[in-house]
């Protein structure tokens, strides 16, 4: 996505974000944003029917969307 220049936001496991020296070096080396949201992500198919609820949070890695290079939020989820 950084060679093609293109906006994107990604979601990732953000446990050991940074732990693969690889990917230490791809975000050290570009610019890219945080999103954060509050708690754990729930996975939806197309019907609203939670298919994942993963036991790790999930973070948007994202480049040329966010106004900030983190931002917290909260998701607005009924739970």
């Amino acid at each position: 996505m950084y060679e093609l220049d293109l906006p994107f936001a990604l979601i990732m496991n953000s446990n050991g974000l940074f732990d693969s020296k690889s990917r230490f070096e791809l975000f050290r080396n570009n610019n890219f944003e945080l999103l954060i949201p509050k708690g754990r992500m729930k996975f939806f198919d197309e019907s609203m029917t939670v298919r994942n609820n993963p036991n790790f949070q999930s973070i948007y890695v994202c480049n040329k969307i966010l106004p900030n290079k983190i931002e917290f939020t909260d998701m607005n989820t009924k739970s």
